[in-house]
């Protein structure tokens, strides 16, 4: 039998009949199968996730450079609460976004 679990191989090759199992061997048996036998995850499954990520991440910054246009065209003030308020995303969200359009604005 093959177990994969937390990135571990485990193979047990030694068979054995089911009255003879021993009942330590058995309780390990029961922990691996319900603690994951399953696969890591596959390019494509990888792949998948990074490429939503991006569209995720796209759309948040659309949203946020949107909000700031519209509060700037009704001069309001640009607080971080105003524009996740206008945008529809966390203030968490907003002041990530914000860090890294200032980083590129002093490199650039």
């Amino acid at each position: 039998m093959r177990y994969e679990i937390f990135g571990y191989k485990i193979e047990i090759s030694k068979k054995l009949e089911s009255d003879n199992i021993p009942d330590d061997l058995e309780q390990a048996i029961k922990v691996i199968k319900s603690y994951g036998m399953r696969a890591g995850s596959t390019q494509a499954q990888r792949d998948a996730a990074k490429k939503a990520t991006e569209a995720r991440q796209k759309l948040a910054r659309e949203k946020i450079q949107n909000a700031i246009n519209l509060l700037r065209l009704e001069n309001r003030k640009l607080t971080n609460y105003a524009i996740a308020k206008e945008s529809g995303c966390s203030i968490n969200t907003i002041k990530k976004y914000l860090k890294e359009y200032e980083r590129e604005k002093t490199q650039g």
